[in-house]
């Protein structure tokens, strides 16, 4: 059976249960060799948020503030984790990483679908909490062209801090002109 479980990023056993797949997932996905346990942990699992349980603040989700880890778990196996920050307006997208042997079922894609319900159920609850940020996005960068398939996505422009539907920059992203040039 299919399961997401969602823990503090300050779990004690994360680091045992997540790390040899975060390893895995480095060395085939990113090419990289110097993967530890300490820059895991840094990484990942330190977070300057000060968690705030939903006991504290009533208007908050049910898991409260702060950072969280989402492990995606097919029978007894890991096979995905994304961390997520959970913020009084907003769930953003930190990072995501998962077993490279299931490349095919798309678990980036699944994993944002999936936030994007959990946001839509929580809002019920805390109204305020009602975005989703998928995180950097690269234009150029391939292992990121998901992130704007989503709809309406829009990106912050760093001169004017407004946000650009993506839809309306997307030709200049094309050509490859810089954010200080988008339009909106």
């Amino acid at each position: 059976a299919f399961r997401v479980v969602t823990v503090p990023s300050s779990h004690p056993d994360i680091l045992e249960v997540e790390f040899e797949l975060f390893k895995k997932y480095q060395t085939i996905h990113h090419d990289d060799t110097d993967v530890s346990l300490k820059s895991f942990k840094r990484f990942l699992c330190d977070s300057p948020l000060v968690p705030v349980s939903h006991d504290e603040c009533p208007s908050a989700p049910t898991c409260g503030y702060g950072s969280f880890h989402q492990q995606y778990w097919l029978r007894d196996r890991l096979i995905a984790v994304s961390v997520v920050d959970v913020l009084p307006k907003c769930l953003s997208s930190k990072y995501f990483f998962w077993d490279p042997s299931m490349a095919k079922l798309s678990l980036g894609t699944l994993a944002s679908l999936l936030e994007i319900e959990w946001v839509k159920n929580e809002a019920s609850n805390a109204p305020e909490f009602r975005y989703y940020y998928l995180g950097y996005y690269l234009h150029d960068c391939h292992r990121m062209k998901y992130k704007a398939s989503f709809a309406p996505s829009e990106l912050l422009c760093p001169l004017s801090y407004r946000w650009v539907p993506i839809a309306s920059i997307a030709d200049d992203l094309n050509r490859g002109l810089p954010p200080w040039n988008m339009k909106g």
